[in-house]
């Protein structure tokens, strides 16, 4: 039990299972971009299969939208064809092209697009050197309530400095 959810999860080679037991999150978040009661639109880039309808079971019981994609190169073409999320979630080693080039190329395109790095692979000087630019960081493996919680905060500092602008 852990915040009134239970999740029983069945991870095999090829597939998860997910139950949820009790209590869901399932609460609708604000759309950062719009305000209306929308679900806020996330941007899921895992190359690992598994990973990413876990990430999507998870992220939905929370209430977001979640879109995903297996690679840089499909997240870019993506955001280039102005399907635009109100955030970026990322995992680091990929082929084609690695989230680090992403959120480069991001950072230029997308600058007011928030962004979280999911990754097991990271030294600390490259965590900080992401964090000092406002990006989210998140070690795996991780709680699902310790990534909404990095997830949100990304979110909340967008929207203060949206706001401080507008002062």
């Amino acid at each position: 039990m852990y915040g009134g959810l239970a999740r029983i999860l069945l991870l095999t080679k090829n597939s998860l299972l997910s139950f949820t037991v009790f209590e869901t999150h399932n609460q609708s978040v604000k759309s950062p971009c719009t305000g209306a009661d929308m679900p806020t639109r996330i941007l899921v880039v895992e190359d690992e299969p598994y990973l990413q309808e876990y990430l999507s079971v998870v992220l939905t019981d929370y209430g977001y939208q979640v879109s995903l994609c297996a690679d840089g190169v499909e997240a870019l073409n993506e955001l280039l064809m102005q399907h635009i999320p109100d955030l970026l979630l990322t995992d680091i080693k990929m082929p084609r092209m690695s989230g680090m080039q992403l959120i480069e190329i991001c950072h230029q395109s997308f600058p007011r697009l928030p962004m979280v790095v999911c990754s097991g692979y990271l030294d600390p000087w490259q965590i900080e050197k992401l964090q000092s630019r406002g990006v989210g960081f998140i070690q795996k493996p991780f709680y699902e309530k310790d990534l909404v919680n990095v997830i949100e905060n990304s979110l909340r500092n967008i929207w203060n400095s949206w706001g401080a602008q507008q002062e």
